[in-house]
């Protein structure tokens, strides 16, 4: 017969009295017997199937009374939650800022909403959030920015030297923003003085962020899943690290929702990025691509990033080119469905080997911010662009004359077959060096569906000439809607600014149609 032991009541309620006495329990099977490996017999086996069952009722009044107590104690915590918040509620009543105008608190919050890009700026150790802000005035308010995700989905952090209390408020930030998508720009406000001293010191680039940036840059990394606009200025060497590695390594890290990636630090081949360059990349949303530079120093990442999706592609930013043939060569032929190209400044480039012209099939509207000669006729020497539609051009701030239209230009719209429908020309910060009516004219003539003309110049005497010349060549813009001529020295009330405006007035009744005057 199994021994029993008394097991001492339970005091639910010292107040009351209340006890819970269980029944006495048998003696558990000893562990001699257990690890004997003997088999029970019979009558142990009936003995024991009558104390299971025993037991088993014994569970039952347990599980009872639990229910009972966590019913009263989830009872007692709703009720303290609903004092809690009429406390809040009150002192919100009574809170001073209930005192301005209606007026003014809708000024405040669209202020605070709208004071800055970001929900949340970290610069140099500092952070600035109106949003934030307006959660530290009262409960009302607080509640009202909490409860709105998207108040705290953009995000522009500054990783260099950060502080705990700073991470541990990104953080805040991000656990706000719930599930929403993300719209995050990551910056390294040291990186220059790192690139200095990255060939010729010992420390490694996480000692040289510090471990509160690497817990910042790994903090909204950790939600790479809810990305969608990203755009990272901090040095590749980040990558090479062992923590943000194992960061990458993790199963299931990809970017489910990017759209937009922009990486704007120098690419070179410093850095050993193997393992990060041989591992694809899952972002099947991703369509806008923007980087820093195309040079010699990139020409390995580029070449060997084979696994990035550049079939994506419907829009590439480059916003230095310093070697054309890696442009033309390797980066563009894999955008087979880009649709927007921006280039910006083009120098010292090589010229295209062997005559090679790359055919982008796809390209909609081009981009150019750099002075039109040299590297960018080098440029348009090397392309055939069938689809150009819009055609856009300003000079990079280093350039104060250009030549438009260039022949390298010319050449590629005869080239490409391209009828354009929309020419946007602002030099408004530099000057003409030759503008030569004839070449304008057959450019007009290869566009005959052009439907819209933006030229902004600094002097207006160069634009006046052009202008004279087409109509001399009977120029007319018979299909287009949408004109604006802007001229800076002919702004103002001054008699030769006047005098400006009224030829240039005079020369565009001339060739323009009739209906788009009116």
């Amino acid at each position: 017969m199994a021994q029993t032991i008394l097991v001492s009541p339970t005091i639910l309620c010292s107040r009351c009295r209340l006890t819970f006495t269980p029944e006495p329990t048998n003696q558990p099977v000893s562990s001699d017997i257990i690890r004997s490996h003997r088999p029970p017999t019979d009558s142990e086996i009936y003995q024991t199937k009558s104390l299971l069952e025993q037991d088993g009722f014994e569970l039952i009044r347990y599980d009872e009374e639990l229910y009972r107590i966590r019913g009263v104690l989830a009872k007692l915590e709703g009720e303290r939650n609903a004092l809690c918040k009429r406390i809040e509620e009150r002192g919100s009543w009574l809170a001073p800022v209930r005192r301005l105008p209606a007026e003014i608190l809708e000024d405040i919050l669209d202020f605070a909403k709208s004071g800055s890009q970001y929900s949340l700026s970290i610069k140099q150790n500092t952070f600035e959030s109106g949003v934030h802000i307006l959660s530290q005035v009262c409960w009302f308010w607080r509640h009202t920015t909490m409860s709105r995700p998207t108040w705290w989905n953009r995000l522009f952090v500054d990783i260099s030297h950060l502080s705990d209390g700073i991470v541990d408020l990104l953080n805040a930030c991000l656990e706000y923003s719930s599930d929403d998508e993300l719209s995050i720009y990551i910056e390294d406000s040291g990186k220059d003085r790192w690139h200095a001293i990255r060939d010729h010191g010992t420390d490694t680039y996480e000692e040289h962020l510090g471990k509160a940036g690497l817990r910042a840059f790994q903090a909204l990394f950790d939600h790479a899943s809810r990305i969608r606009d990203l755009v990272v200025d901090v040095p590749l060497d980040i990558l090479a690290g062992h923590k943000v590695s194992k960061l990458y390594q993790r199963p299931g890290f990809n970017f489910p929702v990017l759209r937009s990636l922009a990486y704007l630090d120098e690419m070179d081949d410093i850095v050993d990025l193997d393992y990060w360059l041989s591992r694809p990349i899952s972002a099947p949303m991703l369509a806008e691509l923007i980087v820093s530079e195309v040079s010699r120093q990139s020409e390995s990442w580029y070449r060997g990033f084979a696994t990035f999706p550049f079939h994506q592609l419907f829009t590439l930013k480059v916003l230095n080119v310093y070697y054309c043939p890696l442009l033309t060569t390797t980066f563009l032929p894999r955008c087979t469905q880009l649709q927007r190209l921006s280039i910006g400044l083009l120098s010292n480039v090589q010229n295209i080997s062997n005559g090679h012209i790359l055919e982008i099939a796809s390209l909609r509207h081009l981009t150019v911010t750099a002075s039109m000669t040299g590297g960018t006729n080098t440029f348009f020497n090397s392309v055939k662009l069938p689809a150009l539609g819009t055609f856009s051009f300003q000079p990079d701030n280093r350039s104060s004359t250009f030549e438009w239209p260039s022949a390298a230009f010319l050449g590629m719209i005869q080239r490409s077959d391209a009828a354009l429908k929309a020419i946007y020309i602002d030099c408004s910060r530099a000057t003409f060096s030759n503008v030569d009516g004839n070449q304008f004219f057959g450019l007009l003539k290869r566009c005959p569906d052009l439907g819209t003309l933006h030229i902004r110049v600094w002097n207006s005497d160069t634009l006046i000439a052009l202008f004279q010349r087409l109509a001399h060549l009977g120029v007319r813009f018979s299909k287009l809607k949408d004109i604006d001529i802007e001229t800076s020295d002919s702004s103002g009330e001054s008699q030769q600014a006047i005098m400006k405006r009224t030829i240039l007035g005079e020369l565009l009744r001339v060739i323009v149609p009739q209906e788009l005057r009116d």
